[in-house]
């Protein structure tokens, strides 16, 4: 098989990637009636950078695309099979008129992740096939040995995300300062927000640091790194439509599922068993001090999320399971 990954626009164009300074200029430089413009001009451009390369491929797999043109396009000019991933949809993109479900019609396949998304997607597509998410176990056993984890004394609590998903941390502040308070050698580490962040300045006891942009090989090391990987969310219904792929990278680094009992974690991420669901400041508080505290619980636990993701949620299994949503 020939792969190739094509991004719609460069990761400093979203925001918050390692050049975001860049978009700020740029911003400031054109105003708001520039912005819109330049805005057309980039979408024009990438979409047939996109179409010239669709043409030489036999599979197009949209993942967080939100054009209806450029889908229509690739309708228009290729011959590919197209395959829409919805797993990353929310409701708002599912209820709106956001041409979602126009673009949904308009591909041979959808692939998803969770039951919300099978129900919306059968509305629009014949074609709908699960493809859970992979844990990247794999990518992890290669750089395993290189963890500082239960060398150094120290106690990592960490977080991957973007700041858009950053407000979900805002449901542990008092937590995090419970357990910092009592509990000497702990650190916060927050992968995915800049150091500046409002978030940060809010801690009184808690011992934090935070990186902005990461890549997938950067998020591999950092997720070796910690001890238990934080998992809060909102009981929502956007929250609920989300898969479990944040708990399946803590799972797969080795770092303790701390999860809130929201959506599809509860499916994978089975309490005091292969990691920890908790609601409200004192069982956070309660659990989050507890895993700190007993380093053997943390490594039962550890070894109990390892073998769960290599049963379902290995690179093969993962693969098998989108090779009818392929054509393969």
């Amino acid at each position: 098989m020939d792969v190739r990954y094509v991004a719609r626009y460069p990761i400093w164009a979203l925001g918050w990637g390692r050049s975001r300074a860049r978009l700020a200029r740029l911003k400031q430089t054109v105003g708001a009636g520039g912005r819109r413009q330049l805005r057309r001009i980039l979408d024009a451009a990438s979409d047939r950078r996109i179409l010239r390369i669709a043409r030489d491929f036999d599979v197009v797999l949209l993942i967080k695309v939100d054009s209806v043109s450029l889908v229509q396009a690739l309708r228009r000019t290729t011959r590919a099979r197209l395959v829409y991933d919805l797993a990353d949809a929310r409701r708002q993109e599912m209820t709106a008129n956001t041409g979602l479900g126009q673009m949904l019609a308009l591909v041979d396949a959808v692939t998803v992740d969770n039951p919300r998304g099978i129900e919306f997607a059968s509305r629009h597509n014949r074609s709908v096939h699960v493809w859970p998410p992979i844990a990247y176990v794999e990518r992890f056993d290669a750089r395993r040995a290189s963890s500082r984890r239960n060398r150094d004394g120290r106690v990592v609590l960490g977080w991957v995300g973007t700041p858009s998903t950053a407000s979900n941390l805002y449901l542990l502040l008092e937590s995090l300062e419970d357990v910092f308070r009592n509990h000497e050698g702990s650190h916060l580490r927050l992968v995915g927000i800049p150091p500046d962040h409002e978030l940060l300045g809010r801690f009184e006891h808690v011992n934090a640091t935070a990186r902005l942009a990461y890549d997938a090989d950067d998020m591999i090391g950092e997720v070796l790194d910690m001890d238990i990987g934080l998992f809060p969310t909102y009981d929502l219904e956007n929250s609920a439509m989300h898969g479990a792929t944040k708990a399946l990278i803590y799972m797969a680094g080795g770092a303790i599922a701390a999860c809130s009992p929201v959506g599809e974690v509860t499916k994978l991420v089975q309490d005091g068993e292969n990691g920890v669901l908790a609601t409200g400041r004192a069982e956070w508080t309660a659990k989050l001090g507890q895993l700190v505290h007993d380093g053997p619980l943390r490594a039962r636990l550890s070894e109990a999320a390892l073998r769960s993701v290599r049963t379902k949620h290995s690179l093969r299994s993962c693969f098998d399971a989108l090779r009818p949503a392929i054509g393969l």
